[in-house]
């Protein structure tokens, strides 16, 4: 929503392709779990559960880090403490999407439940009302909540200063990730909900402004040190799929070894330098984040009508879920080009591929 085309910071338009990759995997990693049962029968050799495991963990990344960068675009700029100017474009670029999408994907469960009728009119309410009229776009209502706070967090910043919010947001941080992990919200409407997930936009906006000298090696360490606590999770998750039990998750957004490893690898991002413009690709991931999991389900339904499924499902998970994956946001791309295409023809009206909002 500020304008920063100007201003290019190619590290993080990278940082967010790979979040908006990260994403996709998790849930394609999710389509392919459903028959995990019936893998693991067929062919022992192999450990499906902890390949899924994996892959599922190794994206869990996107979401903190989406955030964290969403608080470097936003809090960087003064104009956005004005509430009339910032809630005026958050309205235009994330409420009406919101809107836009939560209708779309309600209007193709009700023609999923006719057609399939494996999906009842009751649940879609039902989600409707908790703020997941889709599984993903939960996060979508939940940045809501997020926007509306960001002017009085800049206030914030302005009022007490620099060396101050940046004492303020690394102690909210891990108060905010652990009353995550163990608070249950049931509407990701939830104001409360959003006001803990803005400590990520804070300590994302603090990484990148005490970051003065950038260096290849510290990248390096940061992206190692990421990893290797995404991994962790993936051999804890491992222990829940078979039957050890764990109160909290520890692969979701609020997870401290999740924001952890998240952090460390927006550290990297920070110290890398990257000539190469990545602009057009990153511009549109706020529209493959609305439309991948629709891309996704449409063709798992296509495989379903052609009775297919077999060649996704009974192939090897080593190369089909990370082919899958790039499939699926290949096409994501694409129907977002095709949605901005058509709003700006038909809506008549000028549309921001945005690189603020995810």
């Amino acid at each position: 929503m500020n304008d920063i085309k100007n201003n290019r910071l190619n590290n993080y338009d990278l940082l967010r392709i790979l979040c908006a990759i990260g994403v996709t995997l998790i849930h394609v990693t999710g389509i392919y779990r459903l028959n995990t049962v019936a893998l693991i029968n067929q062919n022992e050799e192999i450990n499906y559960t902890l390949i899924e495991a994996f892959f599922d963990c190794i994206g869990r990344f996107a979401v903190p880090v989406f955030l964290m960068l969403t608080g470097v675009f936003t809090l960087s700029n003064p104009k956005n403490k004005n509430f009339f100017y910032f809630y005026k474009k958050s309205i235009k670029n994330i409420f009406v999407p919101t809107i836009i999408f939560t209708i779309l994907y309600i209007i193709y469960q009700i023609i999923i439940s006719v057609t399939f009728k494996d999906i009842k009119v009751e649940n879609i309410i039902k989600n409707v009302v908790l703020g997941e009229p889709y599984y993903h776009l939960w996060y979508m209502y939940m940045l809501i909540g997020v926007y509306i706070l960001i002017p009085f967090i800049i206030r914030l910043k302005d009022d007490i200063g620099i060396k101050r919010f940046k004492i303020v947001s690394i102690l909210f941080f891990p108060i905010a990730i652990l009353s995550l992990w163990t608070t249950e919200f049931k509407f990701n409407w939830n104001f409360g909900m959003s006001f803990l997930y803005c400590s990520y936009l804070m300590i994302g906006y603090i990484i990148s402004k005490s970051i003065k000298n950038k260096s290849l090696i510290k990248f390096i360490i940061f992206l190692m040190l990421g990893i290797l606590l995404e991994l962790f999770a993936t051999y804890k998750v491992n222990d829940i799929i078979l039957g050890n039990e764990v109160k909290y998750t520890i692969q979701g957004p609020s997870s401290p070894i999740i924001a952890l490893a998240s952090v460390f690898i927006f550290i990297a991002f920070s110290n890398l330098e990257i000539k190469q413009n990545f602009y057009f690709i990153s511009s549109l991931t706020f529209y493959i984040y609305l439309v991948h999991a629709g891309v996704l389900d449409v063709i798992k339904r296509i495989f379903r009508i052609f009775n297919i499924e077999k060649y996704f499902y009974y192939s090897n998970p080593y190369c089909a879920i990370p082919a899958f994956t790039i499939i699926v946001f290949i096409l994501s791309i694409l129907v977002s080009m095709l949605y901005i295409k058509f709003v700006k023809i038909f809506g008549k009206t000028k549309v921001k591929q945005n690189t603020q909002i995810l």
